[in-house]
């Protein structure tokens, strides 16, 4: 958790300090986006394991995160392809 939160932040302190702008709406910004998407996977995480079970609600987190990465590497893929 850590890993990521310190990450986000260097990123977005980094981009404003390029264009000399306040910080403080991106973090807003940050901080209502990642709220807004543990909320969803909260409740996710819940209704599976009540309608399932433990093992199927962790396969069902785990098959979340592995599309959540590989749609990630597919958008950046084609950032880096338009770049060059």
């Amino acid at each position: 958790m850590s890993f990521i939160q310190t990450s986000a932040g260097l990123i977005i302190t980094k981009a404003c300090d390029t264009n000399n702008e306040d910080t403080g709406p991106y973090f807003a910004a940050h901080f209502s986006l990642t709220h807004f998407w543990w909320l969803i996977t909260y409740l996710m995480a819940g209704i599976s394991v009540k309608l399932f079970g433990v093992s199927s609600g962790y396969l069902i987190m785990a098959s979340l995160s592995i599309i959540s990465f590989i749609i990630y590497a597919i958008l950046t893929h084609q950032q880096h392809s338009r770049a060059l």
